[in-house]
């Protein structure tokens, strides 16, 4: 383990993030930046550089223990004492770089611990409390809460740093922007009081975003002369199927309250979810051959950026269905989709999970399966109903509402 919040003053991190949005603005080539408004470059500069606070998520933290050794020390004395050591692993969500970072207000004592992954591929915050079996029972308890009351401190003081970085991003970017064009300005007059003829550029292309906040970072338009790409971007796509997973994730920790909703109810919670990064999710719209529960759209339409089902386990003849009735719904355009799945009425939650590839692979669109790390959920490539070559990537998430 190691000392938290220690290892670079805060004042110095913003320094540079702030260093690098006016790097990142002045290195924009001048076709990027014509063809781009203001409001443009500052949604992308915003949605690529704003910093999560850490948050951590003491109702999931557990421990694993193991006997060991305590050794005590005197001066030349020496003595070993039989002990247990706990390794304690506690979830959180935001930049993990923060751990690192001393706030502006700070303490001569700092938390202890280190940043490991977990077998999902998530960042976790793991420190170790040791205690002799001689000691009281509630020592370890206490080494913990005395971490903890340490680590919401300074979590508290960098949060409120945090803020202000971010609050003052947009104003940087604006500042680097104006200037990157006042810049311009003067090349370009000095270029028209040039007496020889100079070879125009290429027209700037027409801007299609989708739009998106916190950390979906928000493609610039295209430079002159590369081709329009449709579908939706890994990256996007990666960031979509976060979205779902965290707020499938919190129906799962109070099962309770989510499990009486109907199919239609829980969708509209999920698309109310994406609307906070993606405006504009909408639900049952209609596609092709049918409604679909959750779509992302462009604003003008051309192409899909997301188009994913929802569905409530009723055995795999449904599922197939399901499968049928989502690649049914996609235009040519759409390629990268998910299939949102809830058991609300299976208590053997693993019995539908071993189910899963057998459904997938049995498919007559089914080609091949794609490895993920993240538990109840799995990634396969179909084939377009209409069109064999095309492949379709088919993201399966299944929820456990049961109670």
């Amino acid at each position: 383990m190691s000392k938290l919040f220690c290892d670079q003053e805060g004042k110095s991190y913003f320094e540079t993030v702030n260093k690098n949005i006016k790097e990142e603005i002045e290195a924009l080539p001048e076709n990027q930046l014509l063809a781009s408004s203001e409001d443009e470059i500052i949604d992308y500069i915003f949605s690529k550089y704003e910093i999560i606070p850490l948050q951590i998520y003491e109702d999931r933290m557990f421990a694993q223990h193991e006997d060991t050794k305590v050794i005590y020390r005197a001066y030349e004395y020496k003595e070993e004492y039989d002990g247990l050591k706990f390794n304690v692993r506690l979830p959180f969500t935001g930049d993990s770089q923060l751990w690192y970072i001393r706030p502006s207000t700070w303490t001569t004592t700092f938390p202890e611990g280190s940043i490991q992954s977990d077998k999902e591929g998530r960042d976790i915050l793991v420190f170790d409390v040791v205690v002799m079996l001689d000691q009281d029972p509630n020592t370890s308890n206490k080494h913990i809460e005395d971490n903890l009351k340490s680590i919401r401190f300074y979590l508290d003081q960098q949060r409120g740093d945090v803020e202000r970085f971010n609050n003052n991003i947009k104003n940087i970017a604006k500042g680097a922007i104006n200037f990157r064009k006042r810049k311009l300005k003067k090349k370009a007059a000095v270029i028209d009081a040039f007496k020889i003829s100079l070879r125009k550029s290429a027209e700037a292309p027409d801007i299609s975003l989708i739009p998106v906040k916190r950390k979906l970072i928000k493609p610039l338009p295209p430079v002159p002369d590369q081709p329009t790409e449709y579908g939706i971007s890994e990256d996007d796509y990666e960031q979509v199927l976060k979205v779902i997973r965290h707020q499938g994730r919190s129906f799962e920790i109070t099962p309770a309250t989510y499990a009486v909703h109907d199919e239609e109810d829980l969708r509209n919670i999920i698309v109310g979810h994406l609307n906070l990064y993606f405006p504009g999710t909408s639900g049952e719209t209609f596609r092709k051959r049918g409604k679909t529960d959750i779509l992302i759209e462009d604003a003008n339409r051309q192409r899909a950026a997301f188009v994913a089902e929802c569905k409530v386990w009723r055995g795999p003849s449904e599922l197939n269905e399901a499968i049928d009735q989502l690649l049914g719904y996609l235009t040519w355009r759409d390629c990268k989709t998910a299939i949102i799945i809830f058991n609300k009425t299976v208590s053997g939650f693993t019995t539908i999970q071993k189910k899963m590839p057998t459904i997938f692979e049995s498919h007559s669109n089914y080609k091949r399966t794609i490895s993920t790390r993240q538990a109840g959920e799995w990634r396969f490539i179909c084939c377009s109903k209409e069109d064999i070559e095309r492949d379709v990537t088919v993201h399966v998430f299944l929820f456990n509402l049961y109670v």
